[in-house]
């Protein structure tokens, strides 16, 4: 399980409440099990991550356009990466259905990733945004 820490915070309300909803989003399929009335649950889930992510880090580069950030091109080939690992990890799901695999994959391309880009990439994202929106 994952949560916003102090480290993970931009400061940005925008970008910050995303976090914690997407957070929030992962762990609940993290913590589904295989049983037959998980499965509808864990597709919900897995929909709202697909069209959740994708809606997130268009408004995160909105952000950096309106900023003028540097980083954006960087900054939207890495969301581009993460679309890619959230598509891999669906099919994953949709072929095989629920498993320890799974659940390991999830944890390993999906959330330490999130995690990571966070901590060492929106929290500079905030730090531009808020100096450039004074």
């Amino acid at each position: 399980m994952i949560s916003v820490t102090s480290d993970m915070l931009t400061h940005v309300k925008l970008i910050d409440e995303q976090h914690h909803e997407l957070f929030n989003r992962i762990n609940a399929v993290e913590s589904m099990g295989a049983a037959p009335d998980e499965k509808k649950k864990t597709e919900e889930t897995l929909d709202f991550l697909g069209s959740y992510i994708v809606k997130h880090f268009e408004e995160e580069e909105e952000i950096q356009l309106e900023t003028g950030y540097p980083q954006h091109r960087w900054h939207h080939e890495m969301h581009s990466w993460y679309i890619a690992e959230y598509h891999k990890l669906r099919k994953e799901y949709n072929e095989n259905g629920f498993s320890e695999q799974f659940s390991h994959l999830l944890n390993e391309s999906i959330m330490k990733w999130f995690v990571r880009h966070v901590k060492h990439v929106d929290v500079e994202l905030g730090k531009y945004v808020r100096a450039h929106l004074k």
